[in-house]
């Protein structure tokens, strides 16, 4: 696998072998059709969580990942999650930025690309309208769900006003429209999956990273991960996340409780972990000037090759 200077000049915790070591456990994930086109012996979805303390060069690696997946030839799209925490609908955010960035890299003339972008507005229109339906419920006293066509609830109009009246069932018209519109995006993003089978200058599966789920604020966190989930479970797209584990599990019971099995709740978009080795104690000295870096006081490790079959442990986050 050659890749040029991206890790030889900063790579001074020496992950280099632990992207190669991902990136070959990603192909047999993809079985045969990563690389021969035979896509009929492939993992069609997969997702990935790769965990490590804060400052162990989670993002650092993660971009070394979108750097050599891309010189392999696959399509990348990278988020970070943290940068986008003040937007008040996060998904909107998410699908916005991944949609603009397989965009720009389908060829020219794609014939997808068209189908893409349309998808995307759709979805995107359909979510906004979503994400006010707690002014609805703040207005009616009653959810978008109970305020669906087949429901023998009305809106008073006397109460509501005419004008918000109108607003709010546009709003309920658009909740109808929503799991259209995300089987449109779905069915859209699988299609340009598919046809990397067909095209030799580029390779399958797609790949999307997530950074810095876990320093979000929770309820961000937790929208983000559970819509990822639901949207983008598709077809010959690979989700890698990047987190610390035990930080996101602490952001998790915020929102659910602190008697909440987060673990076992992660199991549910986590197909398996990778955990990132902590930096050998020499290596950090160097960087440090002497001084062990905060994270190196406990747990110091020996440096070896990453074992990949305890590192990375399917549903054993």
């Amino acid at each position: 696998m050659n890749t040029d200077d991206y890790w030889e000049a900063n790579d001074c915790l020496d992950r280099k072998q632990e992207a190669l070591d991902v990136i070959t456990f990603l192909q047999s994930m993809h079985g045969q059709g990563f690389s021969s086109g035979d896509h009929q012996q492939s993992k069609k979805h997969f997702t990935l969580n790769v965990t490590a303390e804060w400052g162990a060069g989670k993002t650092f690696f993660l971009k070394g990942l979108l750097h050599d997946l891309k010189k392999l030839g696959h399509t990348v799209v990278y988020f970070d999650a943290w940068k986008n925490d003040l937007s008040n609908d996060p998904i909107a955010s998410f699908i916005a930025q991944i949609s603009d960035g397989l965009l720009k890299q389908l060829p020219p003339r794609s014939k997808y690309k068209s189908s893409l972008k349309k998808s995307a507005i759709s979805l995107l229109k359909a979510t906004a309208k979503v994400v006010a339906s707690a002014a609805v419920k703040k207005t009616t006293g009653y959810a978008i769900s109970e305020l669906t066509a087949e429901s023998d609830i009305k809106i008073d109009k006397e109460k509501c006003g005419e004008t918000t009246s109108k607003y709010i069932e546009k709003i309920i018209d658009e909740h109808l429209k929503q799991p259209k519109a995300i089987e449109a995006f779905k069915k859209s993003i699988g299609s340009i999956s598919s046809d990397l089978f067909n095209d030799p200058a580029r390779k399958a599966p797609i790949f999307i990273i997530i950074d810095e789920l876990d320093r979000c604020r929770p309820t961000y966190a937790v929208q983000l991960l559970e819509n990822v989930k639901h949207i983008f479970e598709t077809n010959g797209i690979y989700i890698i996340f990047g987190t610390h584990k035990d930080e996101l599990m602490h952001t998790i019971r915020k929102v659910y409780g602190q008697g909440f099995n987060a673990e076992k709740y992660l199991r549910r978009f986590f197909d398996m972990q990778f955990a990132l080795m902590v930096p050998h104690k020499t290596l950090c000295s160097n960087l440090f000037d002497g001084k062990d870096a905060p994270f190196l006081k406990t747990n110091i490790v020996k440096p070896n090759q990453t074992d990949l079959t305890h590192t990375i442990m399917s549903n054993n986050i």
